[in-house]
């Protein structure tokens, strides 16, 4: 998987782990407080809708009232009814929803007058009956078919009672079905279906088959009729997809308001936030994607410029550049990339200056070997002269000096075994001798097992020659010179001590300043093997000072020892 596609997966994690919580709780917690809400609140709508077809079912009764109190009415003077009754029908037929008269006004018997061509026979009527038999204010009937238009109505029957509070008569208000449907349907609540019913299922305002298109049977009706609550709501079944709500209308004992509303609309507003959420949660996903990979562009582009300029100099290209404007981590990694190609040029650069030298040295070496064998024929020749002239110390001297050379030239070889140098070194002393007779002394002390440790030749020759030019008074004869060879652990000890005049502290902290930066002084002899060791053993060697004043001058050496063995296997 790529820098990129990691990058922009985190990123949509990221949104994913913020949105899927939120949607998790709006759906297990917020969603059902939400819905009981709603519920709660389409309730109120309902009762407040069955308060409103109360309310406009009381004004009706309320008209019927004024009639009551016509003296014409409690009089049952038809002469005065018939032009009052004719005169209201006129005016409030259409709040009754009636093409013709709306009112009929009749005795005991149940004998109503309408108009002068319509009369009515009520008397066996059971709303009649209830009316005349209860003390009841009113009594509306169950849906009936209209004589006068066949439509269906419903009635108000309204007992007429004299001055003496006796019943002497009815008065009827005849309210079209069509009418009261018309008010149910001008205010819809969720688009919904709404009906008017009674509490034996019997419905005012809608016919059976609509019943059927919504698929409420009358077992459905019943179960709803039965509902002992005056307000409220229910689901016939768990399967339905619909909720009824229900409230009692005022002035209409035992009618319920009822209206059905789908769930996906009931809930659609609620259904609308999470859909929001969602196309929300969806947008922040592309716009996230689109970040990240605007993102991981301005991260991976960088970083594949690298990975090119690194593979060019993997392939030899060192004039390779990565160039990248800006200061964050992978430009400042580009221009330290930049930094390590240069110094690699560089280093290279020195190698192949170093190679060249080398060959060059080699040549020349190659040159001057003939120059040895002539040097030792000469100095040959030499000591046999001196030998036929008797001249024995001279004849010494020039075996010696011969000795020096053999072991310096040493066939170019830079590590050599601790015998050979010890030889060397005892070669020079003797030939120190005969030059200062008298002047001092020397001691070696090799330990067991440390002639065959290789190391670097010519080290010791110019220790020992320091301790006799800088070291030891050539006023005195009691001159010392003590040179020990040891070993400890891994490593190897060369030591050489005088007991000359010492070096004053300042001077010794200066000389010893010299040689840890490398640099040059006029006890050249240490700043060649300082050189020499540092070159061949960089870090693991130690070269320490002693020089108690007055007490002389010690020089210690401490470097890796290495069997011949080992050496060549290393190369």
């Amino acid at each position: 998987m790529t820098l990129r596609t990691k990058l922009c997966w985190s990123f949509l994690a990221c949104i994913l782990i913020v949105f899927l919580p939120i949607l998790t709780i709006t759906e297990t917690q917020l969603r059902p407080a939400s819905e009981k809400q709603t519920l709660q609140q389409t309730r109120q709508l309902v009762n407040a809708k069955a308060a409103e077809v109360g309310s406009w079912l009381n004004q009706r009764i309320s008209e019927i009232r004024i009639i009551h109190e016509f003296p014409g009415t409690q009089s049952l003077d038809f002469d005065q009814l018939r032009p009052y009754l004719s005169s209201l029908n006129e005016v409030l037929r259409q709040q009754y929803g009636n093409p013709e008269e709306a009112f009929a006004v009749g005795g005991l018997d149940g004998q109503g007058w309408i108009n002068d061509k319509l009369t009515i026979d009520v008397h066996q009527r059971p709303y009649f009956i209830e009316a005349m038999a209860t003390d009841q204010e009113y009594v509306i009937s169950k849906p009936v078919i209209s004589k006068s238009d066949a439509k269906p109505i419903f009635l108000i029957c309204y007992p007429i009672r004299n001055e003496n509070n006796e019943k002497i008569g009815f008065i009827n208000g005849s309210v079209n079905l069509d009418k009261f449907t018309d008010i149910l349907s001008s205010v819809s609540i969720y688009d919904g279906f709404s009906w008017i019913m009674n509490r034996e299922g019997l419905a005012y305002t809608a016919a059976p088959e609509v019943f059927d298109e919504i698929q409420l049977t009358d077992d459905d009706l019943q179960t709803l009729a039965g509902q002992a609550e005056v307000t409220g709501y229910l689901k016939l079944d768990s399967d339905r997809s619909d909720t009824i709500f229900y409230a009692s209308v005022p002035y209409a004992p035992g009618w319920l308001y009822c209206v059905q509303v789908s769930d996906a609309k009931l809930f659609s507003s609620f259904d609308q936030v999470v859909g929001m959420m969602i196309g929300f949660a969806f947008f922040l996903l592309i716009c996230a994607a689109l970040l990240a990979w605007r993102l991981s562009n301005s991260i991976t582009a960088p970083l594949k410029r690298l990975e090119q300029s690194v593979l060019a100099v993997a392939n030899g290209n060192l004039n390779t550049v990565f160039r990248n404007s800006g200061s964050d981590e992978i430009v400042r990694l580009g221009r330290s990339f930049n930094e390590m190609v240069t110094q690699l040029r560089q280093l290279i650069n020195q190698v192949v200056s170093v190679q060249q030298q080398k060959r060059k040295a080699e040549l020349r070496a190659l040159q001057a070997q003939i120059n040895p064998h002539f040097l030792y024929n000469t100095l040959d020749t030499i000591q046999w002269k001196a030998l036929e002239h008797d001249a024995g110390e001279v004849s010494d001297m020039i075996w010696q000096l011969s000795q020096m050379f053999r072991i310096a030239l040493n066939d170019g070889r830079e590590l050599i075994p601790v015998a050979d140098e010890i030889r060397h070194v005892e070669s020079y002393l003797t030939l120190q001798k005969m030059r200062l007779p008298d002047q001092f002394a020397y001691t070696l002390n090799v330990e067991p097992g440390c002639s065959e440790i290789l190391i670097p030749k010519l080290i010791l020759q110019p220790l020992v020659e320091n301790c006799l030019v800088h070291g030891l008074d050539r006023k005195r004869k009691d001159g010392q010179i003590a040179i020990e060879i040891r070993r400890q652990g891994e490593l190897i000890v060369l030591s050489v001590q005088d007991n000359g005049k010492g070096l004053d502290p300042q001077r010794l902290q200066r000389l010893m300043q010299e040689l840890a930066s490398h640099q040059e002084s006029d006890h050249y002899g240490l700043y060649n093997i300082n050189e020499r060791l540092y070159l061949t053993y960089r870090d693991q060697y130690r070269l320490t000072l002693e020089s108690p004043l007055g007490k002389g001058f010690r020089i210690t050496l401490t470097f890796p020892a290495e069997e011949e063995n080992t050496c060549f296997a290393s190369l």
